[in-house]
């Protein structure tokens, strides 16, 4: 089961973890626009910003401040991340296995300048798995766990998981969102699993690989009565509650990443961005 394999992927390699860098900003233009227009005339009788007799001179002010980025303008967050910069927001660990690569994309995004691209090559049909996600770990004490991101899903239809938030004690357990095929062609699921629970939501046609959509997961954990909601675009499409979002033994690590996870599936481009975690 697709869940399963990616959490206990995921469980392999968050031990051995390495901290990627983002590509620096090198390259980028100073700003500048060629061939503005020139400025208009003012009105007779106002010559080079000369004010006529009688007339009350006016203040010009100061320039409106320039339009904050997303993550200045989100506020406080456990993490932030809208790929605009090479500073680190606070990613534990940057993930790759099996040829998957990640690099600041700036030419598509969801809000100027940079997404964050994430690929993975063609995994065989055998079992072949291949990941690409940052990671950040989170408080084992945890009780609340919030995770957005805009998507631009892969084009081909195939098994992928974009966003996770789990956690690990005997076993790994899981909530997972992702899309993955169907006998017409593809669909978007979310499924949540721990210990004896499999819950899974067929959540309609697969996400789009034309623009992002933007995707919010909250999440109560309790052992036995927690609760998950999930959202598409500002639409509530689960609403889940008193099933247990937190393995019955004893925790050791919880982790949340944003990314892709490909399964058994042909070669995959996608992109994230404005990613916010909040860990309570």
């Amino acid at each position: 089961m697709l869940a399963r394999r990616a959490s206990l992927a995921i469980a392999s390699v968050a031990a051995v973890a390495a901290a990627c860098s983002l590509a620096d900003l090198s390259g980028l233009s100073d700003g500048a626009l060629p061939n503005d227009p020139a400025v208009e005339a003012g009105p007779p009788g106002i010559i080079d910003g000369a004010v006529p007799d009688g007339a009350i001179p006016v203040d010009a002010g100061t320039n409106d401040a320039a339009p904050k980025g997303f993550c200045e303008a989100a506020g406080p967050h456990t993490l932030c991340d809208d790929f605009d910069t090479t500073a680190d927001p606070g990613w534990t660990s940057f993930e790759k296995f099996g040829g998957g690569s990640g690099a600041r994309d700036l030419g598509v995004f969801a809000s100027p300048p940079a997404s964050y691209a994430v690929k993975t090559p063609m995994v065989s049909p055998d079992g072949g798995e291949a990941w690409m996600f940052p990671i950040r770990a989170i408080p084992i004490a945890t009780k609340h766990v919030h995770l957005e991101a805009k998507v631009q899903a892969c084009a081909p239809v195939g098994d992928y998981v974009f966003l996770s938030i789990n956690n690990n004690a005997t076993t790994y357990g899981t909530i997972d969102f992702g899309t993955r095929p169907t006998v017409n062609g593809g669909e978007t699921f979310m499924v949540v699993r721990h210990d004896g629970l499999s819950k899974d939501f067929k959540l309609g046609p697969a996400l789009p690989s034309t623009r992002f959509v933007r995707v919010v997961i909250d999440t109560d954990i309790d052992k036995t009565s927690g609760s998950v909601k999930l959202s598409i675009d500002g639409v509530v499409v689960v609403d889940a509650t008193n099933l247990p979002t937190d393995q019955a033994a004893t925790v050791t690590k919880r982790s949340v990443f944003a990314g892709v996870y490909a399964y058994e599936s042909p070669a995959c481009s996608a992109r994230i961005d404005d990613v916010i975690i909040d860990a309570n």
